[in-house]
């Protein structure tokens, strides 16, 4: 069952999916994260996606940085799958100017 998450200034959480959570599972087969900021904005959004096992040192990246402009959806299909009861799935945005987040995420 696909997971749709709207992730914006106001979001108070960067879990994707917790670990150990309940009707999750770690198989991922894709990942898509859609800037919504409008076409011609010259906003930045600097994404990473990893897993986190509690421990900051020990995050595995998956993407890092990565830079994606306003009105474009960034596809991810390999290497996404994970052990649910080690890690959880985060995110973290840097948006210059500071706020200027809207992505939707979905997770299948």
């Amino acid at each position: 069952m696909a997971k749709y998450i709207k992730y914006d200034t106001n979001s108070t959480t960067n879990v994707l999916i917790g670990k150990n959570e309940s009707q999750q599972t770690g198989n991922i087969s894709k990942m898509s994260i859609c800037n919504e900021r409008p076409n011609g904005s010259t906003d930045v959004s600097l994404v990473s996606i990893y897993l986190h096992d509690g421990v900051a040192a020990n995050d595995i990246y998956i993407i890092k940085q990565v830079d994606i402009p306003p009105s474009v959806t960034l596809v991810l299909e390999d290497n996404l799958s994970f052990n649910i009861s080690k890690y959880s799935l985060k995110i973290n945005v840097v948006s210059t100017p500071a706020g200027a987040i809207e992505l939707s995420i979905i997770i299948k």
